[in-house]
């Protein structure tokens, strides 16, 4: 590699960048550089800094810190008892400047030449920062939860009354099918007799419908790092057409007492919210009775998730909607089984973003190694809570 100063002269174009952010293909082609350091890598970036507009260099630096508690959060959550080994160089991770990135990267090291991990981490952060900005910019978070209020507002004023209920849930997990809970096992404001099952309580804030029905709603919103994750999945898709597109930016789960409600409720929902102008991009669907994934083009969603589903635009912006069961809900939420949710995403984090964010090449760990994923298995599992004899599971 030549020397700083000839990297940074800048030929006269190298691409086109127009009036608009730089393209997704494009981004994804500069993941190429990320081990291989390299004058034209360098070169390519700062042509594309120096015609950035000031706006877009602005979103760059809140970009990098969308980022870096991203990363960090990714780390606490699904691979903390590796985060000393995990730990990046301290100058590339305190910089929010895009430009210095550039710099760190083509520091020599003892040899002369660029660290391979400064490099890398240096290399990639920039072209991280650079796509969470660019998602901002398309489809900011503060657009996201303008619309998600919006629907929030329409549903309170059309499918509830005012004011919560607050109820108290009896959960009654059973340890010899990987503490799942059937409908039978769930006590509302009562408990039950399950000898040899383990109970644990809870207390969910619920709205009531103008059918007198009672529904836990959680909302959801993807922040720009995690919509560019699920674009880095997708892009592995091959059922995906356009894999930079992710439709599920913003999403309601609603949580009913039984199927016999769910089969009221969801229907209602979504047909309240086609009257209203609402477009069908996926018809409403459940897998309660098929050996199917409700995502039957997600190879890692398990088809014992339980629940119902539809993807609606409405307003101009998609919603996904997903509706469970108490006794789902609690299953996916606690249980051992392949339908947990914080299980589920475990593996997929162990498939796709750990290695791309913290690859063996660079960090000396094989997240494909069956001894990691057991032991990041195991630290999950622990934070579940269960415990027999003082001994986690």
């Amino acid at each position: 590699m030549t020397d700083a100063n000839k990297i940074d002269k800048v030929p006269s174009r190298s691409f086109e960048l127009g009036d608009k952010m730089i393209e997704w293909k494009l981004l994804q082609e500069w993941q190429k550089d990320w081990f291989l350091p390299s004058e034209e890598a360098v070169t390519k970036r700062r042509v594309f800094l120096r015609r950035a507009l000031s706006y877009e260099q602005s979103h760059f630096s809140r970009a990098v810190q969308t980022l870096r508690y991203g990363r960090v959060r990714l780390i606490e959550v699904y691979a903390d008892v590796y985060t000393d080994q995990l730990e990046m160089d301290s100058s590339v991770a305190r910089t929010t400047n895009l430009e210095r990135f550039l710099e760190l990267a083509v520091r020599p090291g003892a040899n002369g030449l660029p660290d391979p991990q400064r490099w890398f981490e240096a290399v990639s952060r920039f072209d991280q920062a650079v796509s969470i900005a660019k998602i901002e910019m398309e489809d900011s978070n503060e657009s996201l939860d303008r619309d998600m209020s919006d629907l929030i507002d329409f549903l309170s004023a059309e499918l509830f009354v005012d004011g919560f209920e607050k109820i108290e849930i009896y959960c009654y997990h059973n340890p010899k099918n990987g503490y799942g809970v059937k409908a039978e096992d769930i006590g509302i404001g009562k408990t039950l007799s399950r000898p040899g099952f383990m109970q644990r309580k809870s207390d969910l804030t619920c709205r009531k419908t103008v059918h007198n029905e009672l529904a836990y709603m959680r909302d959801r919103i993807k922040d720009p790092f995690a919509a560019w994750l699920k674009m880095q999945r997708q892009i592995h898709d091959p059922h995906k057409q356009d894999p930079f597109m992710v439709n599920d930016r913003c999403g309601l789960t609603f949580i009913v007492e039984n199927m016999q409600e769910l089969n009221n409720f969801a229907p209602q929902l979504v047909a309240l919210l086609l009257e209203d102008g609402g477009r069908e991009i996926e018809s409403l669907d459940m897998n309660h009775h098929t050996q199917q994934s409700i995502d039957a083009k997600n190879s890692q969603s398990s088809s014992s998730y339980k629940a119902a589903k539809a993807l609606i635009e409405w307003h101009g912006r998609v919603f996904e909607f997903q509706f469970l069961t108490l006794h789902d809900y609690f299953t996916i939420k606690r249980s051992l089984l392949d339908s947990n949710h914080d299980l589920y995403r475990l593996r997929q984090t162990l498939d796709h973003f750990l290695p791309l964010l913290w690859p063996k090449e660079i960090y000396d760990i094989d997240w494909v190694n069956p001894g990691v994923r057991h032991t990041l298995r195991t630290w999950k599992i622990s934070q579940l809570g269960w415990r027999v004899n003082g001994e986690e599971l």
